[in-house]
């Protein structure tokens, strides 16, 4: 029987934005998995007829924190911070993948490969996760639905071997394409203001280059995009509820770190 366990839609992530480490965890782990997409929902669906309700294929890296997550018996608040559900690069279509069930798989995290293995070796295969999960609940268009992860995560080795800010995880599936995720350390959630891929920009400090830009605080605190080129930000946290911001004026500034936009 299968473990099943949720991760809320707000830690979802992007294939090339970076998974933050919070600071309520010491023991944060990759998982590189094969996940499906639904495209026809439906209830008590038979194993003989799975390829009738699945859209497609992706890559999921279900990171987790293992000290949280070991905490109870109920796994999905270890699973589910901010930015712990890297998804893409894209969904590819079921037609576009004859076998879902001969797939390679692979992470790797600076160069060195922590993980690699096949979708062969699944215990639960797409049909046995759609008969099972159906017959609990009714699945539903877009529900994405992860597999399970090859041997070698951090927690499974000898000495552990958490995430680390700094490096970057490449999680990998066979016709599907890569994730390639940068671990950035010591944030506390409320204080990112903006995520795009890489970067992270924070009230204290930008964690990654690529840009420099000198924001109006006004436009942050109002929580308006800002655009600039292939730039956007919004604010992603804060307490700033009790701010008018009013009372400011544009030459209010919150300044980051020189960065180096990239030509």
């Amino acid at each position: 029987m299968p473990t099943i366990f949720l991760k809320l839609t707000s830690a979802l992530n992007g294939p090339r934005s970076a998974v933050v480490l919070p600071k309520l965890t010491q023991q944060p782990d990759y998982e590189a998995e094969f996940a499906f997409v639904i495209g026809t929902g439906g209830k008590s669906i038979s194993a003989d007829t799975w390829e009738e309700h699945v859209f497609g294929y992706t890559i999921m890296n279900d990171v987790s924190a293992r000290d949280v997550q070991m905490a109870t018996s109920q796994w999905s608040l270890g699973k589910s911070f901010d930015t712990f559900a890297p998804l893409g690069p894209a969904i590819v279509t079921k037609d576009e993948v004859p076998d879902p069930h001969a797939l390679d798989i692979r992470l790797t995290i600076g160069g060195e490969v922590l993980q690699h293995s096949n979708t062969r070796e699944l215990i639960f295969r797409v049909p046995d996760l759609i008969a099972y999960l159906s017959a609990i609940t009714p699945l539903e268009a877009g529900d994405i639905i992860s597999t399970g992860t090859p041997a070698g995560v951090g927690f499974g080795r000898t000495p552990h071997r958490w995430l680390r800010p700094g490096e970057t995880i490449v999680t990998e599936v066979e016709s599907l394409g890569q994730s390639v995720n940068p671990v950035v350390g010591g944030v506390a959630l409320d204080e990112i203001l903006y995520q795009h891929q890489d970067i992270v920009l924070t009230f204290s400090q930008c964690r990654h280059r690529d840009w420099e830009y000198v924001y109006s605080i006004k436009q942050v605190l109002a929580k308006r995009p800002i655009r600039h080129g292939r730039l956007q930000v919004s604010i992603r946290g804060g307490n700033d509820s009790n701010i008018n911001t009013n009372t400011l004026s544009a030459a209010d500034t919150l300044k980051f770190p020189f960065l180096q936009h990239p030509e």
